[in-house]
């Protein structure tokens, strides 16, 4: 069994129970909800027992968790990997067996959303689509530190409108996992900004960039980050489909709130939510990175999830008409991820099971 099947088993179940919630009249909950709910436990039951094989990385972190099991000492690898292998561990409850190493992953990627400040149905409308989005299956199979950063991250951006505080030291925590964390924190407080500020900001951290990148000046800030960009400049044609793939998750997460927006509702009361407004200059943010090889598709994966959830939120309720918005929403995000899946060789040659 394969990706695509597993998928496609999601969305048949999902669609079957939302559909027969539909006709036997069940208002609360919704059948959208129900069908969302039946896609989350499909899926995040299918990961518990995944392959230790499919993902990339996952063979890495599993040959990591396996040695610090058996007593191998894990001090040479980078802080991130030490965390998130303790992490992993706390998760199975100390039992330190690598043959939960898959359940122990997912259950820590979905932790954070129960916490997140937003209604039950937006935190299971996220989760659901998230789950079934290109940028969700490799945060959960196969980016294990930054699925986790990603996470905090959400989390405390779900808390920012009761305490920025807090979500200033969840984005530091979540640092920890992994280092882009930061470049996404430092966009989000970028696009709360109005237009007369953003824009400007924008230009000018382009134009920085561009320049350190053509120069021998060292910033302590930003040396990692450029050190990130010319690794990886050999891979940039190999991966442009990645990157305008993930990118087109972003599109789709803007996209569902506008074309499903209630009956005399016009774009321009959508386009001026706060929230909304938020999200669109994040997309924006991701913009320039699709230049960066490697780079700029795992910054999209860290502001995908951001920007679903904004997009999501409850402000702009009253603008959309939620069910359409989540079924077109999941719709696009499947027929993106069975696009990757299908032109991925390696996801259609790796089993998901063993």
């Amino acid at each position: 069994m394969f990706l695509t099947d597993i998928v496609l088993i999601a969305v048949v179940l999902s669609l079957s129970s939302g559909v027969s919630a539909r006709l036997l009249n069940v208002r609360h909950p919704a059948p959208h909800l129900i069908g969302g709910a039946t896609a989350v436990i499909i899926i995040i039951t299918m990961m518990c027992f995944r392959s230790l094989d499919f993902g990339v990385d996952t063979v890495t972190y599993a040959g990591i968790f396996t040695d610090f099991c058996k007593g191998g000492l894990i001090e040479d690898r980078e802080s991130s990997f030490q965390i998130a292998t303790e992490a992993l561990n706390f998760a199975m409850f100390g039992s330190c067996d690598t043959n939960f190493l898959p359940a122990a992953w997912i259950f820590l990627i979905v932790l954070p959303v129960l916490f997140f400040r937003a209604p039950w149905r937006v935190r299971l409308c996220y989760l659901s689509a998230f789950l079934l989005s290109l940028i969700g299956i490799e945060l959960s199979t196969n980016a294990l530190r930054q699925g986790l950063s990603v996470g905090l991250m959400v989390l405390g951006i779900s808390l920012a409108p009761v305490n920025l505080l807090l979500t200033l030291l969840l984005g530091a925590f979540s640092m920890a996992f992994h280092t882009s964390a930061g470049l996404v924190l430092l966009g989000y407080f970028l696009a709360r900004q109005n237009w007369k500020v953003f824009l400007p900001l924008m230009a000018g951290l382009i134009l920085l960039t561009v320049h350190s990148l053509h120069s021998s000046i060292e910033l302590p800030f930003v040396s990692r980050f450029l050190y990130e960009i010319n690794k990886y400049t050999m891979h940039e044609s190999s991966e442009l489909w990645i990157r305008i793939l993930s990118f087109s998750c972003v599109v789709s997460a803007l996209l569902a709130p506008i074309l499903f927006r209630r009956n005399g509702v016009r774009t321009s009361n959508i386009l001026s939510d706060k929230t909304y407004v938020i999200s669109l200059r994040l997309a924006i943010i991701c913009v320039p990175f699709l230049t960066l090889p490697y780079f700029g598709y795992r910054f999209i994966y860290g502001m995908y999830p951001v920007i679903l959830f904004l997009t999501l939120s409850p402000s702009l309720t009253p603008y959309t008409n939620s069910g359409s918005q989540f079924i077109a929403l999941s719709a696009m995000n499947v027929v993106i991820l069975l696009t990757w899946a299908a032109g991925s060789t390696y996801m259609r040659e790796l089993p998901f099971f063993n």
